[in-house]
């Protein structure tokens, strides 16, 4: 009887150390599966900035990147005028010297090429044709 209620504990022992052992697995696969994510990211952003922009927003600062602040001072007037255009239409002076200012900022951004930092030269290439 004795031998039977340790033969019980025994089997009780290895089957929480299996769970145990599979849990542990487990938690090691989907650390690898975040460590291969996060050495592919950087590589792999301009794909995720196509198919999962919100996943940008969320691991871009944790990976300390920012947007530059000339493509994104761009970006913002192109947004405003986007707003006036289906507001009023292009009409309007304030219409006007937002086209003037974009045309401004862009001939800027192709002098001064911020896409060279990021190795991106060629995305400068398809905005300019």
């Amino acid at each position: 009887m004795l031998s039977t209620k340790r033969l019980a504990i025994s089997k009780l022992t290895v089957r929480r150390n299996r769970w145990f052992e599979r849990l542990m697995a487990i938690i090691a696969l989907v650390n690898l599966c975040l460590v291969f994510f996060d050495l592919g990211y950087v590589p792999w952003r301009d794909f995720y900035f196509q198919q999962v922009p919100s996943l940008i927003q969320i691991y871009d600062p944790i990976k300390g990147i920012e947007p530059h602040r000339e493509t994104q001072n761009y970006l913002n007037k192109v947004e405003q005028l986007e707003k006036l255009v289906l507001q009023t239409g292009v009409e309007p002076p304030q219409g006007e010297e937002l086209l003037a200012e974009l045309r401004r900022l862009s001939n800027q951004m192709i002098e001064d090429n911020p896409f060279a930092l990021a190795n991106k030269s060629g995305t400068l290439e398809k905005i300019k044709n």
